[in-house]
């Protein structure tokens, strides 16, 4: 089987890795083909690459992601048609975890239901702002320190954990225990189990997991079967069985900068739009087995300083997009979105803020752990209490008529694609569920 392989980076280093990860595959056919983005003008690539590795373009500008994953879609289209292959649309920070035997029979399960496109679930680091993966974790640590040294703690941090009301955990809400959006609650919160030894030994390590956006108390949930998807998968790990699924672009908005010295705010989750348009369509979409690990890179702030505002736009046009019958906005639904936004800004500063008071106590209480790490314990927490206050500061929405400009040209944008992009020629109506 031939599988051609598409990824945007910044650094060859990065698609290295991530390349060299997939040597399992050894009955495979696997060709990898790089956008690259951020090279100076004067880049020269390596002149010995492997033979199923090539750059297919190099840019000087860091690219927005929807601008990047089109390229990539374009290209991977062309490849699949040329090759007879089926596709995967990569972000570089993922590496293959799967063995060959098991993806094989996850191959067979997916062409036996006739799938279009796939999303593959993600290990290890969750795909989503750093912001929203600190604050349930650094409770969990607070509700640790005071139920194991509660002689030894503050009266401000043990009137903060008697604030919090715990419950017992369930399975409604164990997938998304790692995203402080929706686990973070104080009137309904389900701590994490953190006995007294592991709380000595790992928390500078948890720490500095929470400091960088990676893994730490709350892991990703494994999935190991075939679900239908609802459209709003995110597409860091996407699998594509037909081509003319990539007639449908990633469509995001961009807010201009109103100085030279800020950045253009960009939504993301256009890979969510773009998969919502695809299911309206009639093709077959489908979660599937966390083939994947998810290895976070922090790329410099300077960077991306809006992509939380632009993870937040995202959600709110997925959102105002979903709650329609159909894929056909109006001017009228600005006030929808906009509400969304607003309401998304407001419980996310609260989550930045708890971040940022929860770091000040735990500052401050942090004697009871290792006395010899002591040292690395502050320093990680003035930087996660540091990195909230700067993200707090920079949470500001731009103005209404600047949204409102850019909203119309957006759903025109969409109702066009809608529009021009002819259905799947099969519409499919079978119900894809299997176990891997």
């Amino acid at each position: 089987m031939k599988i051609d392989i598409v990824v945007s980076s910044n650094t060859l280093e990065t698609v290295m890795r991530l390349y060299a990860s997939f040597s399992v595959l050894t009955k495979f056919d696997i060709n990898f083909s790089v956008l690259l983005f951020g090279q100076k003008n004067n880049f020269n690539p390596p002149k010995r690459l492997p033979n199923n590795l090539r750059i297919f373009q190099s840019n000087a500008c860091w690219l927005p992601i929807d601008e990047s994953r089109n390229r990539c879609q374009k290209q991977l289209q062309h490849l699949m048609r040329t090759r007879n292959s089926i596709g995967m649309v990569l972000d570089d920070d993922k590496e293959w975890c799967y063995s060959q035997k098991s993806f094989i029979a996850l191959m067979e399960q997916v062409h036996f239901n006739q799938i279009d496109m796939g999303f593959f679930c993600i290990l290890k680091d969750a795909p989503i702002p750093e912001e929203y993966t600190r604050t349930s974790p650094m409770l969990d640590i607070l509700l640790a320190l005071y139920q194991h040294y509660p002689a030894q703690v503050s009266p401000e941090l043990a009137l903060y954990a008697r604030g919090i009301r715990c419950t017992p955990p369930c399975s409604k809400t164990e997938h998304e225990a790692h995203h402080d959006f929706y686990s973070f609650n104080k009137s309904h919160f389900i701590p994490s189990s953190i006995t007294k030894e592991a709380l000595s030994e790992n928390s500078l390590h948890w720490l500095k997991s929470i400091e960088c956006g990676k893994a730490s108390i709350r892991p990703l949930k494994k999935t190991e079967s075939i679900k239908p998807a609802t459209g709003r998968e995110r597409g860091g790990a996407t699998l594509i069985l037909t081509p003319e699924i990539l007639d449908y672009p990633n469509i995001a908005f961009t807010i201009p900068a109103t100085t030279p010295h800020h950045e253009n705010i960009v939504s993301r989750r256009s890979d969510m739009i773009m998969a919502m348009c695809c299911q309206r369509k009639g093709y077959q979409l489908a979660v599937l087995p966390s083939v994947f690990q998810h290895n976070r890179i922090a790329y410099p702030a300077k960077k991306e300083p809006n992509k939380l505002l632009g993870d937040m736009m995202g959600y709110a046009l997925v959102n105002t997009l979903e709650h329609k019958a159909e894929l056909t906005l109006d001017k009228n639904d600005f006030d929808y979105f906009y509400q969304t936004l607003q309401q998304r800004c407001h419980k996310t500063n609260n989550i930045i803020c708890s971040a940022i008071n929860i770091s000040e106590l735990l500052l401050e209480n942090s004697h009871p752990l290792t006395p010899r790490q002591q040292p690395s314990i502050k320093k990680t927490l003035e930087s996660i209490r540091a990195h909230s206050v700067q993200a707090s500061m920079q949470l500001y929405l731009p103005s209404q008529t600047a949204l409102k400009i850019e909203f119309n040209h957006v759903i025109e944008r969409i109702s066009e694609t809608f529009n021009r992009v002819p259905p799947h020629p099969k519409p499919i109506t079978k119900q894809c569920v299997g176990h891997a």
